[in-house]
């Protein structure tokens, strides 16, 4: 099973404009490195997760 946080619609995007979508990897990360950070573990995983997809597309 896979599981993505991003929406067909980002995920395309995020292929299309890969100057920017970096700009949203860095932002998703530090926003769920900081919710986990604060124990907010529930409220962190979409970050995260929008950001390791993020990740594998740029790579």
């Amino acid at each position: 099973m896979q599981l993505s946080y991003l929406c067909p619609k980002h995920g395309n995007w995020n292929y299309n404009n890969p100057q920017h979508t970096i700009h949203l990897l860095h932002r998703d990360e530090l926003q769920g490195v900081i919710l986990f950070d604060e124990w907010h573990f529930t409220e962190s995983i979409p970050y995260l997760g929008c950001a390791f997809d993020i990740a594998a597309i740029l790579l």
